[in-house]
Order: structure tokens, then C-alpha cells, then sequence
């Protein structure tokens, strides 16, 4: 499971490096994810971009000293189109959640104290695609803490040096330039996705699995009730789902699948109908 994980500033940076090396030693399945080979907000470079597109689960590493900083807010969004806004999520270095405002205040924020923190982990538990029992991810998590609440209380006591002034002119034409980027990327990918949605690829199976579990032409249903239906276990009707969704390359955005399914695969059922008559 890929994390993108966000930062802008020193203080930002050491916890974002701390949680890079911490993650994965909770939870083995994580891929930690940061550029530290240049300075946020100088470009936005084809590799973010590209992680962008392919994370599971966005971290945005804030502090008081970049809680308005563009970039954050922009990564933000992007990492927002590509999965659901509760794989979106704020931490706080010396924030509370009421400093939080503006766009990222839609988000589930996460303050950089233990028992918040392992909130923030039982989420990314339950996103992995094979979820550690609760008990092992409380164990691994009780005997990793330490370590980082070390490396967070020496970030608190970081500080960034001071920044270059610049004008409001510099500021502003680089987040038009941002923004046009962003919108232009945003519109290759919703593009890139409606043409990908293929319904032929699946089997009869499959097709009535996604059909039931996401209600296209009637209620919606759950595993027990598609897998009476089919004579299957829940087991094997939740592994057809899944299988289904990484032929569909939905993965990982299953909520948006349901949005597109809802006039694609109509349409296609349809049209299979009439060649069969």
C-alpha cells in the first residue's frame, strides 16, 4: 500500500522522515513515500505527479509555519480525486484541529499524540490489503511509539530558517501556475479513468457480483446476500468483488466506480442484450 506523505519546512520535514522510516515497521504492508530531494514549492515535479496518481492513502505533515503553504493545499486536492477523503488525513505537529481551516478542515485530522495516532494507523490497517489482527497492530504499535514520540518532540524544537521574502506577484503567479498544472493533470486522469472503465472485461460472475454489492439497476447488497444468490461462501463473492475491481483498475477507488457503473454498465448490459437477440 503506497503513502504519500506531505511536508513543507524543517519542522515538517523531520516528522514526515520520522514517519517514513516508523510506518512500515507497524505495519510491514506500508510504502512510504516523500521527496526530500528538493524544495517544496520550487516545482512541482512529474514524479509527485506520479505518485499522486498512484497513492493509496495520503499523510499531510502541518505545523503552524505551513498551514497556508500552497503546495500542501494542492497535493491535498490532488491526492482527494484519486481516493476517498478518509484516506486524506491532516497530522498535527503543534496544531489542534480548531487551527485547522479552509480545505484541509474537511479532513479526519490526526494531533501527533499517541492515542490519536494509533487511530490514524487502525485506518491505514484497515486499508491495507491484508489488515493485521488488532491485537498485533496494538502490540507492534505500543513497542514502535517510543521511538517516535522521541523524534517528534525533537521536531518540536526545530525551527525553519528564515525564508526569502517575496511578492505577492511571485506568489501569485506561481499558484496560477500551479493550478493550471493541477487542473490540466486532474483532467488527463478523469479522462484517462472514463476511458478506462471496460465492463467487458469481466466474466458473467463478476459482472452480477458488481452489479449487486453496488445497486446499479436496483438496491444494493451485501456479501451474504450476493453469495445466497450465487450458492457461494461471502469469502468467495468478496474475493470475485475484489478481483473484479483490479480488472477495472478501481482498486483502490471503489466509491468512484460506483458513480461511473451506474450509467456504464447499463448502457453495456444493454447493448449486450440486443446482440443476443
Amino acid at each position: 500500500m503506497e503513502v504519500f506523505i506531505s511536508w513543507s519546512g524543517s519542522k515538517s520535514k523531520a516528522v514526515a522522515k520520522a514517519l517514513e522510516k516508523w510506518l512500515p515497521r507497524v505495519i510491514q504492508s506500508v510504502k512510504p513515500w516523500i521527496s526530500t530531494e528538493m524544495d517544496k514549492g520550487t516545482r512541482w515535479s512529474p514524479e509527485i505527479a506520479r505518485r499522486l496518481e498512484t497513492t493509496d492513502f495520503g499523510i499531510f505533515c502541518l505545523t503552524s509555519e505551513n498551514l497556508n503553504e500552497p503546495w500542501l493545499l494542492f497535493e491535498a486536492g490532488a491526492v482527494s480525486k484519486t481516493v476517498d477523503a478518509s484516506r486524506v488525513c491532516p497530522v498535527l505537529l503543534d496544531l489542534t484541529v480548531s487551527d485547522v481551516q479552509g480545505p484541509l478542515a474537511q479532513f479526519q485530522c490526526t494531533v501527533l499524540e499517541k492515542g490519536d495516532l494509533l487511530r490514524l494507523i487502525r485506518t491505514l490497517n484497515a486499508t491495507a490489503g491484508e489488515p493485521l489482527p488488532d491485537d498485533q497492530l496494538q502490540e507492534t504499535f505500543d513497542a514502535f511509539w517510543p521511538q517516535l514520540e522521541k523524534q517528534i518532540s525533537q521536531a518540536q524544537e526545530a525551527s525553519d530558517p528564515a525564508r526569502i521574502a517575496r511578492t505577492d506577484r511571485d506568489l501569485l503567479s506561481e499558484a496560477v501556475a500551479i493550478l493550471r498544472g493541477l487542473d490540466r493533470r486532474m483532467t488527463e486522469l478523469e479522462v484517462r479513468e472514463r476511458e478506462d472503465v471496460d465492463f467487458s472485461a469481466l466474466n458473467e460472475r463478476e459482472r452480477y457480483v458488481i452489479k449487486w454489492i453496488y445497486g446499479i439497476d436496483e438496491q444494493e447488497h451485501s456479501y451474504d446476500e450476493v453469495a445466497e444468490k450465487l450458492g457461494l461462501s461471502s469469502r468467495e463473492v468478496q474475493k470475485i468483488h475484489d478481483g473484479a475491481l483490479v480488472k477495472l483498475r478501481f482498486a483502490r477507488r471503489p466509491g468512484r466506480l460506483k458513480e461511473l457503473a451506474r450509467e456504464r454498465f447499463l448502457r453495456d448490459i444493454s447493448s449486450r442484450g440486443r446482440r443476443e437477440d
